[in-house]
């Protein structure tokens, strides 16, 4: 068991922890493959990689001898609070970024001609990430992307945990996936498409980041300063859209710039006030789903 580098400068091994050390800021990964034997090909099997240092995120994912290459010529199944390929997208924002201390475990299950690969973070369960052909693979291996300065650890586990089921999306107060459902405007409810959708998370005590899609991403920071709400300078990806939708977001982005009241009512419903606007959201599930198909086409 040991680990092996893609032979980018600044590795280092010591025992079973790989330690990368950025020297140059370049834009690229930096790989490390966790060697066991001859890999396998069938059966379950349970790998957990734990980041003592890591200074700005990191992928844990499973490659094969044949596909571990350097830098983004290097393919692999790669869980990075997204998913991806190591050199592309292929499920945005399935799970947390992976910081220093974090343990991400990667389950293996070989089920007839499919390879399905499960994740859970610090031990939370974030269920099937990627359902491949078995094919796709000679046989797997854990693998380790850097995109800068980071160490890892890796220990195969002889138990079986069950982690194939994501754990339930918990909240707490405003936080959390909404949808709009009603807005209205000096008591006249707005006739529009309503495809906003919104995830607020606090950033600390009565400071929260908001990110609401219309047709653009809508991002600004909500505070809330002797029970008045305040919402900071709104930025926004700025592509265009159908005068429809073009029409709710700019009634969306005035509910955010003017906003006075954020809570949550009686009925479990997301309610956003300014002086002469009103609007209901609901909770809905904004999971992402897995990874299914061939992930190097």
């Amino acid at each position: 068991m040991a680990w092996i580098t893609d032979g980018s400068d600044g590795f280092a091994i010591n025992g079973d922890v790989v330690t990368y050390v950025d020297n140059e800021g370049v834009d690229n990964v930096f790989n490390a493959m966790w060697q066991d034997g001859d890999g396998v090909s069938s059966g379950e099997h349970y790998w957990k990689i734990h980041f003592p240092t890591l200074e700005s995120g990191a992928g844990v994912g499973l490659t094969s001898k044949d596909y571990f290459k350097q830098g983004y010529a290097c393919q692999a199944i790669n869980y990075l609070g997204n998913l991806s390929n190591c050199s592309g997208l292929l499920v945005g924002s399935f799970g947390p970024k992976p910081k220093q201390g974090d343990t991400i475990g990667i389950l293996a299950v070989f089920e007839g001609d499919r390879l399905k690969v499960y994740v859970d973070v610090n031990d939370a369960r974030l269920g099937l990430a990627f359902n491949v052909p078995a094919s796709t693979f000679k046989s797997i291996f854990p693998v380790v992307s850097f995109h800068s300065s980071g160490s890892a650890t890796c220990t195969k586990q002889t138990e079986i945990p069950k982690v194939t089921s994501r754990a339930s999306a918990t909240f707490t107060g405003i936080e959390g996936d909404w949808k709009l459902t009603n807005l209205e405007e000096k008591n006249v409810v707005l006739d529009l498409p309503r495809t906003t959708t919104a995830k607020i998370t606090m950033i600390e005590a009565d400071k929260y980041s908001l990110h609401a899609k219309v047709v653009n991403l809508l991002r600004t920071t909500l505070t809330k300063t002797d029970g008045a709400w305040k919402a900071c300078h709104i930025t926004s990806t700025k592509k265009g859209g159908d005068p429809e939708s073009m029409e709710e977001e700019t009634a969306v982005k005035r509910l955010i710039t003017e906003v006075q009241t954020v809570e949550v009512d009686s009925s479990g419903n997301l309610v956003v006030k300014t002086e002469t606007m009103s609007s209901i959201w609901i909770r809905y599930d904004a999971t992402p789903g897995p990874f299914i198909g061939e992930p190097f086409e």
